[in-house]
C-alpha cells in the first residue's frame, strides 16, 4: 500500500500530483470541529471526512465528505455521550468503517475520547485500518479535568487500546491547552487554540510530504519513522521568528503543550523537518538539527527534512516526531494530565505487570515531583481490595449496575486493582 509513488517518467511539473492518498477522518463532534478549521486553513492533499451521529453537526461542515451513522439508533441527536450507544453503532457500520480507509495510503484520526460517539468511533476506524494495513496516525483530546472522573477514565481506558491498533497516537490534553492559554482565556478560545495545533501539525506533514524541499522527506518517511504499530510517540511543533529564528522556535518547541523533551527514554526512530521562507540558509537549519540531536537520544535512524514554504516569510517551524519502544505494541493504559503520579498498578518485581504511565507531565508537575523527598526505604502499599468483597454502605441492598461482567458501581481504580503506595 506504501510503495505507490509518482510516475517516474512523468515530467517536472506543479501540476503534477503525488499517486497517494492521505484521508483525514474527523470522527465524533470534537474531530468534525477539527476538520471544519482545517478547511478554513485551506490546506491541500488532505482529503478530508467528518464521521457522526449528530445530524445537526454535520449540517455545519463544509468543504469535507460527511458520514452520518446510526440514525436508526440516535435518530439524529447523537449518543449523548453514552460509549455504549456508540459500540452499538460502531458494531453494525464495520463495513462503512472497512469504506473509508479503502484505497487509502495514510490515515489520519482525530477525536475528542471520553464521549460516546468519537471514542467508540476511534476504535472502530483503527480496526478497519489494521484488516486494510494502511498507516495510521492519530490525534486524540483527553476532556478537562472540570468534565468529570468518568469521562476521564473512559478516555484513558479506550486510549490505551487505540495504541496498540496504530502506527503513532499523539494525545492532546485539554488541560494542557488550558494552561498554555492562561486562565484568563474563554472556553471558545481554548477550543479554537486546541484546533489550531491540530492544523499546524497537519501543515507541516502537508509541506514535507506534498512540497518538493532541500533536504526530502515524505510519506515513505514519515512510515518508516512510525515503523510498525504499538509503541509510544514524540511530537511537537516550534516557530521561531526575529533576530534570532533558530532560538525562538527551539523555546517554542519547548513549550508545545503537548511534548515532553525531559524524557530520558531513548528514541527508536526520529524525523526532524524544518520549514522557512525563501531566505532560510542551510546554516540555519544544521544549527537547529544539531541542538536537536544535542537534546534527544535516538537508537537507530534519524531522518531530516528541510523545505521552503514562500508563506513563511522570515520563520523557521520545526515538526519532531519520534517513535519509542518499538516492539512492544501491547496497550499501556494513558493517564491523563491531571496529578497522577501517585498511581502505582504493579508492585516491585511484576515484570508482567502493566505500568500505568502519565501521558504529559506538566512543569508544574514536575516541579511539585522534584520537591518531594527520596524514599529511603520500601514504601508500604495499601491495597484497596484484598477479596472480593465491596462495602457499598447505604446501596448494599440496591441492585447492583452491571455493564458486561464489571460492576459500574464499584470505582474503576477499585475494579482495575490499583494500589497507592503510601509516603
Amino acid at each position: 500500500m506504501m510503495e505507490s509513488a509518482i510516475d517516474s517518467e512523468s515530467p517536472a511539473s506543479k501540476s503534477v500530483k503525488p499517486a497517494y492518498r492521505i484521508r483525514v477522518c474527523g470522527l465524533g463532534g470534537a474531530g468534525g470541529n477539527v476538520v471544519q478549521t482545517l478547511h478554513s486553513a485551506q490546506l491541500e492533499g488532505f482529503e478530508t471526512v467528518v464521521v457522526n451521529t449528530d445530524a445537526k453537526a454535520l449540517e455545519m461542515i463544509e468543504g469535507a465528505e460527511s458520514v452520518w451513522l446510526g440514525r436508526k439508533i440516535t435518530r439524529g441527536f447523537g449518543t449523548g455521550g453514552v460509549l455504549a450507544s456508540g459500540e452499538r453503532i460502531a458494531a453494525q457500520e464495520r463495513t462503512t468503517f472497512d469504506g473509508l480507509v479503502e484505497g487509502v495510503d495514510c490515515l489520519i484520526s482525530i477525536t475528542g475520547m471520553g464521549g460516546g460517539t468519537g471514542t467508540a468511533f476511534a476504535d472502530a476506524l483503527a480496526s478497519a485500518a489494521v484488516r486494510a494495513d494502511i498507516l495510521h496516525l492519530a490525534f486524540v483530546f483527553h476532556p478537562f479535568s472540570f468534565e468529570g472522573a468518568e469521562r476521564a477514565s473512559i478516555a484513558e481506558e479506550a486510549s490505551g487500546r487505540l495504541r496498540g491498533k496504530v502506527h503513532g497516537l499523539v494525545i492532546i490534553p485539554n488541560d494542557l491547552i488550558l494552561q498554555a492559554g492562561g486562565e484568563q482565556v474563554s472556553a471558545m478560545e481554548a477550543f479554537d487554540e486546541a484546533n489550531r495545533w491540530i492544523v499546524r501539525a497537519l501543515r507541516a506533514l502537508g509541506l514535507m510530504i506534498f512540497k518538493p524541499g532541500l533536504m526530502r522527506q515524505d510519506l515513505a518517511s514519515l512510515a518508516a519513522t512510525l515503523s510498525e504499530r504499538g509503541g509510544r510517540v514524540l511530537f511537537g511543533l516550534g516557530e521561531g521568528r526575529g533576530d534570532d529564528p533558530v532560538k525562538a522556535a527551539l523555546k517554542s518547541l519547548e513549550q508545545c503543550p503537548f511534548l515532553d523533551l525531559d524524557n530520558d527514554r531513548a528514541l527508536d526512530q526520529l524525523l526532524i523537518q524544518v520549514t522557512g521562507g525563501p531566505s532560510m540558509g542551510m546554516a540555519a537549519v544544521q544549527r537547529l538539527i544539531a541542538s536537536l540531536r544535542e537534546r534527544l537520544t535516538c537508537r537507530e535512524s534519524i531522518r531530516f527534512g528541510a523545505s521552503i514554504d514562500a508563506d513563511a516569510a522570515d520563520a523557521i517551524q520545526v515538526c519532531l516526531l519520534g517513535k519509542m519502544e518499538i516492539g512492544n505494541a501491547k496497550p499501556v493504559p494513558v493517564l491523563d494530565s491531571r496529578d497522577t503520579a501517585m498511581l502505582f498498578p504493579g508492585g516491585k518485581g511484576d515484570d508482567d505487570a502493566q505500568v500505568s504511565v502519565v501521558a504529559h507531565a506538566t512543569k508544574l508537575q514536575k516541579r511539585k515531583a522534584a520537591k518531594k523527598p527520596s524514599a529511603a526505604i520500601e514504601q508500604e502499599e495499601f491495597d484497596f481490595i484484598s477479596d472480593n468483597s465491596v462495602q457499598r454502605g447505604l446501596f448494599e441492598k440496591s441492585e447492583r449496575n452491571f455493564y458486561g461482567d464489571e460492576d459500574l458501581d464499584v470505582p474503576t481504580f477499585m475494579r482495575k486493582g490499583v494500589r497507592i503506595r503510601i509516603l
